[in-house]
């Protein structure tokens, strides 16, 4: 009897933390989170890249993909609001 009543008490913990983790994974998920920043920086590199420079010749033979040259972070990163509009000009 005291054998069972020493895996009760050390299972019920367990028991408790296993289920708050997965409530918070489930809520974090479904929790609407607002994005703070969005960082551009240069592909390999930690200078942040505010303009970037392409001359026609450069790139007028081949589709230019903006992922090749820059890396996006958006913070915080578990942010959900994905209606963030920026452009090219």
């Amino acid at each position: 009897m005291k054998k069972v009543m020493i895996g009760i008490l050390i299972l019920i913990p367990v028991l408790i933390v296993f289920i708050v983790a997965m409530v918070s994974s489930i809520v974090s998920l479904q929790a609407w989170i607002a994005v703070d920043e969005v960082e551009l920086t240069y592909k390999g590199g930690k200078v942040e890249a505010e303009m970037l420079t392409y001359s026609f010749d450069e790139v007028s033979n081949r589709t230019l993909n903006i992922y090749d040259y820059v890396d996006v972070k958006v913070y915080p990163e578990k942010a959900k609001n994905y209606a963030i509009e920026w452009r090219i000009t």
